[in-house]
């Protein structure tokens, strides 16, 4: 029996497992294709399509017989679904609106439509994590099967740098190449492990401080295991917008684990503006001062048409050039864009010269958007990324309670893990959007499943606090 048979039999009996599968789906998507009606269906499409089969018979059989319900808050109360975040579908409701309506101007109506999926698909993928995820096994089921889907995917972009065979553009001097793994580029790959290390991140300091006897079990052993090898598979893609997005995220998990680590946070900025203005008045020593200016090119505006080109200074010339375009297309269409998911499509009429090489996208997904979708898209956007964060940091909040009045259990650990994992995924998106895009190759749907398992993780929290449901019990027990 196929894999996809074994799916569609397992699933409909333990909703969680698809949720499981869904996370191993996104970094190896392209081994699973199936045609469907003329159309390629990929192994995202088809995990989320079963999932969400299993979650409509699940909750119509508990709309009949309510008795059956699983009285957690947030879950199926008397026939009633109560789903987590409401705020985070109003926002998407209205960003949704506003790209179907980019549509309208669209110069290429199915990538606008094939865009529009991917945002349906990460709605869809937090429904799921949110109401599927009731125990606390459940919790460790999903959030294990992201990191070990990480570790593996980490491995095979290990061996692609040990063995230095890929493309020739992702060599670098002294023959070392930069990995890139399932993803085909070394940027997608490496914003994927930032990603799961934000929940990474976040169970560790969880467990460290709550559950600190965990880290010597197997499940810690995993944890720590998993985090090892993506860490180095990130340093192996050589990528510093992942690098910055992820110290980012792990700042911020750090910070609402702590006041005091807010203070020492403080003190560190002080400490780094400082040297900035050091290196500003030619007061540091050389070494240091180079590299502060590596820096601070990255957020240097210039005009890509009076730069001479090197070897050393092309990437960055080529992100400006592609910046000065999406930014004309603005200027062209500022209220709903070109239409969202058309930027390849009519890039090629405002490409600065020398530059006719299409992007897949304008390497700043604010930017992107402002050109695709305009004032309305981008304004929506940022509406939708400040609502996950309200929701997010409330959802910390409430966890954090419940783990410290129950220290030493595992069971809060977990699930405020995740919470703060949810915070450092957010602050990964943020940061690294900066500099590229990181809705594609099915991380859409992986963002919707890590955000939506942090918000189920309150309910479940919650219902330990009020005692183990039957089937709950910890692992090894």
């Amino acid at each position: 029996m196929s894999g996809a048979a074994w799916g569609s039999v397992l699933v409909p009996l333990y909703p969680a497992l698809g949720l499981a599968l869904l996370a191993f789906s996104v970094p190896f998507g392209d081994a699973l294709k199936l045609p469907v009606g003329g159309l390629t269906l990929g192994a995202t499409e088809a995990v989320l399509s079963i999932t969400a089969l299993a979650w409509v018979a699940r909750t119509s059989i508990r709309q009949r017989r309510p008795e059956l319900a699983c009285p957690e808050p947030g879950r199926r109360v008397e026939g009633r679904l109560d789903v987590p975040w409401p705020g985070l579908w109003a926002a998407l409701a209205v960003f949704l609106a506003v790209g179907a309506f980019s549509l309208t101007v669209s110069a290429a109506p199915a990538l606008s439509l094939k865009e529009l999926v991917k945002w349906l698909e990460l709605g869809l993928a937090f429904l799921l994590a949110a109401t599927l995820v009731e125990r606390r096994r459940d919790v460790l089921v999903v959030a294990a099967a992201l990191l070990v889907a990480g570790a593996t995917e980490a491995l095979y972009g290990l061996s692609q740098a040990g063995s230095g065979s890929g493309p020739t553009g992702y060599l670098l001097g002294g023959g070392a190449l930069r990995a890139f793994g399932s993803f085909g580029q070394p940027n997608p790959f490496a914003a994927y492990l930032a990603l799961l290390l934000g929940l990474g991140s976040g169970l560790a300091l969880a467990f460290s401080s709550y559950a600190r006897g965990k880290l010597l079990t197997p499940l810690g052993l995993l944890l720590l295991g998993c985090g090892g090898l993506m860490v180095l598979a990130l340093l192996s893609s050589y990528s510093r917008s992942a690098l910055l997005a992820l110290g980012t995220g792990a700042t911020v998990i750090v910070a609402l684990h702590s006041r005091r680590a807010v203070l020492a946070l403080g003190a560190g900025l002080l400490v780094g503006l400082a040297l900035l203005l050091l290196g500003a008045w030619g007061l540091l020593p050389p070494v240091v001062t180079s590299r502060l200016v590596v820096l601070a090119e990255n957020f240097t505006l210039f005009d890509a048409r009076d730069i001479t080109l090197t070897s050393q200074n092309f990437p960055l010339v080529q992100r400006m050039a592609i910046w000065q375009a999406a930014w004309e297309m603005f200027l062209d269409h500022p209220l709903v864009g070109v239409g969202i998911g058309s930027f390849d499509a009519v890039y090629l009429r405002y490409a600065l010269p020398g530059w006719p090489y299409l992007p897949g996208h304008a390497h700043n997904y604010y930017l992107n958007l402002l050109a695709e979708t305009g004032i309305l898209g981008l304004g929506a956007y940022l509406a939708l990324l400040g609502s996950l964060w309200w929701q997010a940091l409330r959802t910390v909040r409430r966890v954090q309670r419940l783990a410290r009045s129950g220290a030493s259990d595992w069971g809060y650990a977990a699930c405020y893990g995740v919470a703060l994992g949810a915070a450092g995924v957010l602050a990964v998106l943020t940061i690294h959007h900066l500099f590229d895009n990181l809705y594609v190759h099915g991380m859409a749907a992986l963002v919707g499943l890590l955000l939506g398992l942090a918000a189920a993780s309150v309910g479940v929290a919650e219902s330990a606090s009020r005692g183990p449901l039957v089937g709950d019990r910890e692992p090894g027990s």
